[in-house]
């Protein structure tokens, strides 16, 4: 005699069984990116020109005046432009003296002086503008390194205040790098005021030690530590994971929380795409084969973050060509649009309803761009 029960109990347990074995996640559960298209229209292009010629730069600042403020890394010296494009003067030439640089990472505090941090000397500059035409040295500032943390930039935090971001650097012995990225914020005097307010995740890096030295590069599809400072908040995020945190820097204390958190569905990048990098970037044969033997096998989830002056979180993600690839999120976590721009356009600013970016050619030459959007 047949048991029905026990049978209806085995199929039961086979589909139970069956389903738990799935691999395929619910592609419901994923966060959905569709929003409304933003749409750009560029006004502004600064550019080589035969009367003045741009060198190396990878980053600007613009003020509250829209003075926009370009860098130079090849040059050593810092452009200054009009709202209008028109070149005003330049600032400072190559050197280890006064009004002198070797490498230039850029910021403006809130009393538009110019804050020309140099990573090679470890030395902060403050360029006070003196006239229309002319900015001088007004004092300086030695930001050293930390153990094996490296300060990487410096930005205007209030009166009398600066906020300073490390990275880990990296050496012969594995044990050495553990220290994580930190930021913390110090008085033009050096004195810190908050110790270590943020820790972020280090950048995916690949790492070649020999007994005598070490060599280092990013991963092709390695995440990135993101950040984002303004008004004594940092916002900041991991690129390998769809998540964004705030840290308020307030009388009471250091407080940190969760913005954004959702579920998104990986993306892997395949070996055609890892094979054109390489062959792109001219990448070793010793470190293609350092790259293949990590474990990173999928697209980061975040490229970039950009804080705009409504505070609403620009993210970046990877996304088919003419797919928006630019996502606008509120601080309380709402998807409110997005934008397609190209793929070699990295935005620097967002104010008044304008973007100012880099935009390069398809021969890597670089320009300053600002969008409006309509």
């Amino acid at each position: 005699m047949i048991n029905f029960n026990k049978i209806g109990l085995l199929v039961l347990l086979g589909a139970l069984f069956l389903s738990s074995c799935s691999s395929e996640p619910d592609k419901d559960t994923f966060f959905s990116f569709k929003a409304p298209v933003l749409e750009t229209e560029e006004i502004l292009s600064i550019g080589d020109t035969e009367e003045h010629q741009i060198g190396e730069f990878w980053h600007f600042r613009v003020d509250s005046n829209g003075t926009i403020y370009v860098p130079d890394n090849g040059l050593k010296t810092i452009h200054v432009f009009n709202p209008e494009g028109s070149l005003i003067t330049t600032i400072g030439r190559e050197g280890r003296g006064p009004g002198e640089f070797n490498a230039i990472v850029l910021s403006i505090d809130e009393n538009n002086q110019l804050l020309a941090f140099d990573w090679n000397l470890a030395r902060l500059q403050i360029f006070t503008p003196e006239s229309d035409n002319a900015w001088e040295v007004s004092s300086t500032l030695d930001i050293t390194r930390e153990g094996m943390a490296f300060p990487v930039g410096v930005q205007g935090a209030g009166e009398n205040k600066l906020f300073v971001q490390y990275v880990n650097g990296f050496s012969r012995d594995e044990n050495e790098d553990s220290q994580r990225p930190f930021a913390k914020v110090i008085n033009y005097s050096g004195e810190t005021i908050h110790e270590q307010l943020a820790e972020f995740t280090q950048n995916d890096m690949v790492t070649i030690r020999t007994d005598v030295s070490v060599s280092v590069r990013p991963h092709p599809f390695g995440s990135e530590s993101h950040t984002w400072y303004s008004n004594n908040t940092i916002h900041h995020a991991w690129g390998g994971e769809m998540k964004i945190f705030r840290t308020q820097i307030r009388d009471s204390g250091i407080v940190t929380d969760t913005l954004i958190s959702v579920r998104t569905q990986p993306v892997p990048f395949t070996t055609a795409e890892l094979n054109e990098v390489f062959e792109r970037d001219g990448i070793s044969d010793e470190f293609q084969r350092a790259i293949r033997e990590t474990d990173i096998t999928y697209k980061p989830e975040i490229r970039s973050l950009i804080v705009d002056d409504e505070n609403h979180i620009w993210i970046k993600r990877h996304a088919a060509e003419n797919e928006p690839n630019w996502f606008v999120f509120s601080e309380t976590g709402e998807l409110l649009h997005s934008v397609i721009l190209d793929e070699r356009f990295t935005i620097q600013h967002i104010v008044d309803n304008h973007i100012y970016g880099i935009d390069r050619d398809e021969f890597d030459v670089a320009k300053v761009s600002v969008l409006r959007i309509l």
